[in-house]
């Protein structure tokens, strides 16, 4: 395994040769603990744990993704209600939190 980094750096030299002699590329820590055995690659889906659960997932659909505004708007959950619900979610592993608001469904 290998962080790659950047060509133009004399320090990356050394992963980016491993990378290029068929090292694996670590993007991130996630990454890491996969490729050493301690997570499968894919994982059981959570199933939701109430209706706000339930409606939330089904908004962000397959692939989809949304901001926590526009979540909240077509859910009709009250703001701090869905803050909860959607924190938990992303605790128990049904969401991921990509930044800046934008959630998506694991």
């Amino acid at each position: 395994m290998a962080v790659p980094g950047q060509v133009t750096n004399p320090n990356a030299a050394g992963p980016n040769n491993l990378i290029h002699q068929g090292a694996k590329i670590i993007r991130s820590a996630a990454d890491a603990i996969v490729e050493l055995g301690f997570l499968a690659h894919e994982s059981t889906p959570v199933p939701a744990a109430s209706a706000e659960e339930a409606l939330i997932l089904q908004l962000l659909g397959g692939s989809t993704t949304a901001n926590s505004d526009t979540l909240v708007e077509a859910s009709g959950l009250a703001p701090e209600k869905f803050a909860n619900i959607i924190s938990l979610m992303e605790i128990s592993g049904k969401v991921r939190n990509l930044g800046a608001g934008i959630w998506a469904a694991r």
